[in-house]
């Protein structure tokens, strides 16, 4: 039984030639410039920022699966309201007469939690990456994202609540969470709370 041969570790396999293709170690570009011809040569491998990857799901599935994701009672939601019930606090979800209907309010304490997930919300970390594909669609919806999200936290400061971002992937380290969520609850609020 032949082996396949070893990839060395450490080092980069493949080089950018001067057309700006990616080509393997062992490989050279074998198109030469036609004389008299300006800028660089055409190579017959892909471009580097060429992106060739199909979808494995027709357009039909991938449109229910986006619509399947919800807003609401979300895993990383979940898991703080979970967290913030067990340290003895009491909340209210989705309160439609606030702006953008926060996930959860903490009304005696004129407090609000938003639980964002990295991706929809364009965090910096490893979840918030864009999809390789259509990104002249995701790029302004993420972008659109996060104009909404400043505005709504800003109006809800307005009105003088406290507001605390909780990003998704702030949500797999529940020690650190469980602090962070102490030292909010903590503070004292600006805004005395006055009953509808």
């Amino acid at each position: 039984m032949a082996r396949a041969p070893r990839r060395r570790r450490g080092r980069r396999q493949d080089r950018i030639d001067r057309a700006g293709c990616t080509l393997d170690r062992r490989a050279r570009c074998t198109i030469k410039p036609v004389s008299g011809q300006k800028g660089l040569p055409r190579c017959r491998t892909l471009p580097q920022n060429q992106n060739n990857m199909a979808d494995t799901r027709t357009p039909t599935q991938r449109s229910a699966i986006m619509r399947a994701v919800g807003s609401k009672n979300t895993k990383p939601e979940l898991v703080v309201r979970r967290m913030a019930h067990r340290l003895g606090y009491r909340f209210r979800l989705h309160v439609k007469a606030l702006p953008g209907k926060p996930d959860i309010v903490f009304a005696s304490r004129n407090k609000i939690i938003l639980v964002h997930g990295c991706f929809w919300h364009g965090h910096g970390c490893r979840y918030g990456k864009l999809p390789k594909s259509r990104l002249e669609f995701w790029r302004p919806k993420i972008a659109a994202n996060r104009i909404r999200d400043r505005r709504t936290a800003k109006s809800l400061r307005s009105l003088g609540w406290k507001v605390l971002v909780i990003w998704q992937c702030q949500t797999k380290d529940l020690k650190s969470l469980e602090k962070r969520l102490e030292r909010f609850m903590a503070q004292e609020s600006d805004r005395q709370h006055k009953p509808n």
